[in-house]
């Protein structure tokens, strides 16, 4: 939905505040819960940076929605977010970084180009940290809200 980087402890309330109430604006418009399902991928950055990506499918008019009320929620808060950047919802699978080849990163990308996963509902929005700076990369779950 939004990728906020450095966010400083004592504002986490703040975050989840906005969250919430994105997640409550959204919920309280929706008759049922957007169905997805995963399929085609890509990859971006370059050499340690390289990131292979599968893409989201089905009813992403909704996450576009959400995105937009998650976004609109962290600017009202003054938040630091990515909210200049277009929403592209996928979902990060690998970061080979220059530890792979770039044949066989290829060669994934390839596979991920083909693949078409299983529909499922998107039931809740959640907020993630992650950690990146250490091998490997880690992600913790700070919270979550119903959709």
């Amino acid at each position: 939905m939004a990728f906020l980087g450095d966010v400083e402890a004592a504002r986490l309330v703040e975050v989840e505040s906005a969250l919430g109430l994105a997640a409550e604006w959204f919920r309280d418009g929706r008759n049922a819960l957007p169905r997805c399902s995963l399929g085609g991928g890509g990859r971006f950055g370059q050499g340690r940076s390289t990131v292979l990506w599968v893409g989201l499918r089905g009813e992403v008019e909704a996450l576009h929605v959400l995105a937009g009320l998650v976004r609109s929620r962290l600017r009202q808060a003054r938040l630091p977010c990515d909210d200049a950047r277009p929403f592209r919802p996928h979902l990060t699978v690998a970061r080979p970084g220059d530890r792979m080849d770039l044949a066989d990163i290829e060669a994934d990308q390839t596979d991920l180009d083909d693949y078409q996963g299983p529909e499922w509902p998107a039931t809740e929005l959640l907020l993630i940290r992650s950690h990146l700076d250490s091998r490997p990369s880690r992600y913790d779950r700070l919270a979550a809200w119903p959709l």
